[in-house]
């Protein structure tokens, strides 16, 4: 069963899906070694990286956040309709038993369309760290970037102490929440069968949920695009908010996966 997900995973789909994360990355980067020529102190790995980038590079930051639903769905939410069409589910539940399919396929398709997300990110810290000095942001020679006591950033206090593990925070968070995005797709796919809105299902979720910052809740970040950048944006970041979005996205996702998988009993 594993080996059988592993492979259909192996996808021109999920390598395109890196490349867009890695082209974006590259692009970043170049700009950051015309920074690094510099040599001024305010330009760090911490605070020129692509989650947080002060530097002038802002719209790959934007265009990253914007695109990271598209990027997490093109890895792998579309497997089971392919399989479903190929009737590869049927080759494959001679071997396996239906409960281990489809949790296994739960699982496999989150992975996949995290470490898509995730991987750019962390190419681009390392890169940074093999460009810039590695020195702590100071709040004083940093204080463009906004983020100080009481201005609305999460834990304004780790990034002056431990700006790494900030960063690697950062990450985790947006390794979480592909997952979560690809795995909706995934549950859509069970009542959807048009293969483009599959794949930018997350995408219009994501626009629905800047719809709702701009028109709802005008101070606080309510959509990934809002609260998953290190950087300031327009809106005070909340981590009961991070939590209750994706915790809810979560419990959709699993009912409707539930109820796809006993509609689809078939099988």
């Amino acid at each position: 069963m594993t080996h059988f997900l592993k492979l259909r995973l192996q996808t021109n789909q999920r390598l395109f899906a890196l490349l867009i994360g890695l082209a974006i990355v590259s692009a970043h980067l170049l700009k950051v070694y015309g920074l690094s020529v510099k040599k001024h102190v305010t330009f760090t790995p911490y605070t020129a990286w692509l989650s947080m980038d002060f530097s002038g590079t802002s719209a790959l930051m934007l265009l990253f956040y914007l695109l990271l639903p598209i990027i997490a769905s093109l890895s792998a939410s579309t497997i089971f309709l392919e399989d479903k069409r190929n009737h590869l589910i049927c080759y494959v539940l001679l071997t396996s038993s239906r409960k281990k399919y489809f949790s296994m396929l739960f699982l496999k398709t989150f992975l996949t369309g995290a470490v898509v997300v995730a991987l750019p990110l962390i190419i681009d810290l390392i890169g940074c760290f093999l460009l810039l000095p590695n020195l702590k942001p100071d709040p004083l020679i940093n204080v463009n970037l906004g983020i100080y006591e009481g201005s609305g950033d999460l834990f304004p206090h780790l990034f002056y102490a431990h700006p790494l593990v900030y960063a690697l925070f950062n990450i985790a968070i947006s390794f979480v929440f592909a997952g979560l995005f690809v795995t909706f797709a995934l549950a859509a796919s069970f009542y959807i069968k048009n293969k483009m809105v599959i794949l930018l299902l997350p995408f219009c979720l994501q626009l629905l949920s800047i719809a709702a910052n701009s028109f709802v809740m005008k101070n606080m970040a309510l959509s990934p695009f809002g609260f998953l950048p290190e950087a300031i944006t327009t809106y005070d970041k909340s981590f009961l908010a991070i939590v209750l979005y994706g915790g809810i996205l979560f419990l959709v996702t699993l009912f409707l996966y539930v109820r796809g998988v006993k509609n689809n009993e078939a099988f």
